[in-house]
C-alpha cells in the first residue's frame, strides 16, 4: 500500500494524478472507493498496478480521514517515502536499520525522531524532540562564517527556553541598566523561579571573535575585545550593588536583582593552553562563567533533549 495526496483531478473526465515518494501516478474514478470524490490535496492510500503496456496506475484509491496513520515498515527497505497531508512525514531507513525520520509541522518547522529502538518483535519505537531540531538549527547558525551577533540574539529571543532551562522563570532581552548618567543594555538577564537563587546576566559575543594571541615571549595575551567583554559584565555586577539601580530595574521589569551571576559566551572550543587561562580568569572572577558556543550548545542538549 502506498500513501500520497491528490495532485490533480478532473471531475468531468473522472481521472487524475496522485503524488507519492516515487512520483505521480494516474488513477481513474472507477478505481476509487465507493462514494469517494477526489479533491486536490486529499491524503489517500492506494495500490499500484502495472498494466500490460507497463503503464503504472493507482487502484483501490481510498481517502484518509485521520491525521495520523500507522505504518508497518520492512527494515530492509531503504527507500525514502513521504506522507503529504496536513504535515509532511519523511522516513528513511538506512542499511544499518537506523531511522532518519522528520515531520514538518503546519507552521513549516521540522522535528526529527531520536533514540530509535528496535524491539524484539521487529517494531521500532521512535522519540520525537522538537528541541533537537531547534538546537541543530542553532548550531548551523553558529557555524555560519562571520555570523552577526544580532542574529544570534534574535534566535535566542525566539526560543527563550534555550537559556531559561528549568531554573529560570523569565528571560529579559536587551535589559536596561540605568546607572547615574549611564544607560547600559545587557544582552540577556535571567530571573530564577526561587527568590533565594541569583539572577544571571548573560553577555554574548560572536563565535569567531579572537580571544588569545601569542606574543614574542611565548606567553599568551588576551585580545582587547575579550578583555572588554569581561569588564562589561563586571560593570553590570557592580551597578546592581547600587540600591537606586536595583529600584530602577524593579520599577521597569518587576524583578529585583542583587548579586547576580555572570556568564560570557564567546568563541569556539578552547585548546589546552587557553583552557588553563580561562580557568584562571574564572578563578579571579568567581561569580563569572566563561563558555564557548560549543559548550553552550552542549548545555542546551543536556537540558532539553
Amino acid at each position: 500500500m502506498k500513501i500520497g495526496r491528490i495532485r490533480f483531478y478532473n471531475d468531468q473526465k473522472g481521472f487524475g494524478f496522485a503524488s507519492y515518494a516515487e512520483g505521480d501516478v494516474f488513477f481513474h474514478i472507477k478505481q476509487c472507493e465507493e462514494g469517494y470524490i477526489p479533491e486536490e490535496d486529499d491524503t489517500v492510500t492506494f495500490d499500484v498496478e502495472i498494466k500490460g503496456d507497463e503503464r503504472i496506475t493507482a487502484i483501490n484509491v481510498a481517502y484518509v480521514e485521520d491525521k495520523t496513520t500507522d505504518f508497518f515498515l520492512d527494515s530492509s527497505n531503504t527507500n525514502e517515502f513521504k506522507l503529504l497531508q496536513n504535515s509532511l512525514l519523511s522516513i528513511k531507513i538506512n542499511q544499518n536499520e537506523k531511522f532518519e525520520i522528520g515531520v514538518r509541522l503546519n507552521n513549516g518547522d521540522w522535528i526529527f525522531a531520536e533514540n530509535n529502538i528496535k524491539l524484539t518483535n521487529g517494531v521500532y519505537t521512535l522519540k520525537f524532540n522538537t528541541w533537537s531540531t531547534i538546537i541543530k538549527e542553532f548550531e548551523e547558525l553558529i557555524n555560519t562564517p562571520n555570523i552577526p551577533e544580532h542574529e544570534i540574539q534574535t534566535f535566542l529571543e525566539k526560543y527563550p527556553e534555550l537559556l531559561k532551562g528549568s531554573e529560570y522563570e523569565c528571560l529579559i532581552p536587551q535589559a536596561q541598566i540605568k546607572n547615574e548618567d549611564q544607560l547600559w543594555y545587557t544582552d540577556f538577564i535571567l530571573h530564577p523561579f526561587s527568590e533565594m537563587d541569583a539572577s544571571k546576566i548573560i553577555e554574548i559575543k560572536k563565535p569567531g571573535i579572537k580571544m588569545f594571541r601569542d606574543n614574542k615571549s611565548g606567553h599568551q595575551r588576551l585580545y582587547v575585545d575579550f578583555i572588554n567583554a569581561i569588564k562589561q559584565l563586571k560593570d553590570y555586577y557592580i551597578a546592581f550593588e547600587n540600591e537606586k539601580v536595583r529600584n530602577n530595574f524593579k520599577d521597569k521589569y518587576g524583578k529585583e536583582i542583587y548579586k547576580p551571576t555572570l556568564q560570557l559566551t564567546i568563541g569556539r572550543k578552547w585548546d589546552i593552553p587557553n583552557l588553563k587561562e580561562i580557568l584562571d580568569l574564572q578563578s579571579e572572577n568567581r561569580n563569572m562563567k566563561i563558555l564557548t558556543w560549543d559548550e553552550q550548545i552542549d548545555s542546551f542538549r543536556r537540558i532539553l533533549t
